[in-house]
């Protein structure tokens, strides 16, 4: 959100193909696929509402930056229309470019092959839309990162819910 509150204010030339860029580099970046959580629409939202509680900035500021803002929104809008885009997750596009190089080269077998992946990891997909699960994904890749960081988190974590169990029992007592 950093980066594209400042290509804003700075006035930087921003079209559809270059927050489509930045957007999938901070996937990248920070090792996580929003495509099926997040979409560009509500990334230019959350930096009009960052715009918007903003102390600094004067009501003409945020007027002139959301006016910006929504017209990015619209050039998307329009841009769609005319190319519509589709939201592939990265894990999705590695096995549709297969499945296409395979009937490109009259490869049934492999066409076969990849088709059934797919079925699987959107299956698999559908199952992980559960939220539980994918709280317990954000913890297993901080934990994969920072192992020390990650439990020094969590017992500081369980040390305040204890604290709070022990307050709410002695208060109702």
């Amino acid at each position: 959100m950093d980066l594209l509150e400042e290509m804003i204010v700075n006035q930087a030339q921003i079209d559809d193909s270059r927050l489509r860029s930045i957007f999938r580099a901070v996937e990248r970046d920070v090792d996580i696929d929003l495509a099926g959580e997040y979409r560009i629409e509500e990334w230019l939202g959350d930096v009009i509402l960052r715009f918007e509680r903003s102390r600094h900035l004067s009501p003409e500021q945020k007027q002139k930056y959301y006016d910006c803002v929504q017209n990015m929104f619209l050039e998307m809008r329009e841009s769609s229309k005319r190319k519509p885009v589709a939201e592939v997750t990265r894990e999705h596009e590695v096995v549709l470019n297969e499945l296409r190089t395979a009937l490109a080269s009259d490869k049934v077998e492999n066409a076969v092959r990849i088709v059934d992946e797919l079925e699987r990891t959107l299956s698999k997909r559908d199952r992980n839309q559960d939220p539980i699960v994918g709280i317990l994904h954000v913890y297993r890749r901080m934990f994969r990162r920072s192992p020390i960081t990650f439990l020094v988190a969590t017992l500081i974590g369980i040390i305040i819910y204890v604290l709070l169990y022990l307050f709410f029992i002695f208060l109702l007592k």
